[in-house]
C-alpha cells in the first residue's frame, strides 16, 4: 500500500472533527501509524520511506502532494481507494 492512500484515509476520517490538520501533522500520523503497524503486526502499514527532515518524519509523495497547502490546514485530495473504504462499509 502507498502512504498517500493511508494519508486520504486519514484525512477522511479526521475531516469533520479536527479542522487543523497541516502537512506536517499529516506525515507525523503516518509515522506513528507505520511505527504501530511494526509493533503490532510486525509488518509496514505502507512501502514509502520515511524520510528524517528538520521538521520532523516526512513521505516525500505525500509532502509532495500537499506542499501547496503551506502551513495551512488540508482537504482530501479527490483519491479513495477501494481497499480503505470497504472498511468503512462502502465500496466504489
Amino acid at each position: 500500500m502507498k502512504a498517500i492512500d493511508i494519508a486520504n484515509y486519514l484525512l477522511t476520517l479526521t475531516v469533520e472533527i479536527y479542522t487543523d490538520m497541516t502537512n506536517d501533522k499529516l506525515n507525523a500520523l503516518l509515522y506513528y501509524a507505520q511505527g504501530y503497524s511494526f509493533q503490532r503486526f510486525g509488518a509496514p502499514l505502507f512501502d514509502d520511506a520515511i524520510e528524517a527532515w528538520e521538521r520532523g518524519p516526512v513521505v516525500r509523495e505525500v509532502y509532495d502532494s500537499y506542499k501547496a497547502f503551506g502551513t495551512s490546514s488540508l482537504f482530501p485530495i479527490p483519491y479513495h481507494p477501494p481497499i480503505i473504504l470497504r472498511s468503512r462499509g462502502t465500496i466504489t
